[in-house]
């Protein structure tokens, strides 16, 4: 993020550049800088998109692996109480 901010901040800084230059130089210049720095913020977004999208996937599935009950979905006997009182007083 901070280096896109930066990638960002020196292709604007292009156009400052070349304020005083004649506009042979700063027309082509100004354009792809503006055009860049365009489709690097998209770029950008997309990646807070997908980054934002794998947070909220894998959020719901540890949750879902949390969910804990009584029943484990099988038969046998485990060996202990059912109360789950592991711990001695």
């Amino acid at each position: 993020m901070t280096a896109g901010h930066i990638l960002l901040a020196v292709l604007l800084s292009f156009v400052g550049a070349v304020f005083n230059k004649s506009i042979f130089l700063s027309g082509p210049v100004t354009i792809i800088s503006v055009l860049g720095a365009t489709g690097l913020m998209f770029l950008e977004l997309l990646v807070a998109v997908i980054q934002a999208f794998i947070f909220m996937f894998l959020t719901a599935l540890f949750i879902s692996l949390m969910d804990h009950s009584d029943d484990h979905g099988h038969e046998h006997e485990h060996g202990h109480d059912t109360s789950h009182e592991h711990a001695v007083a």
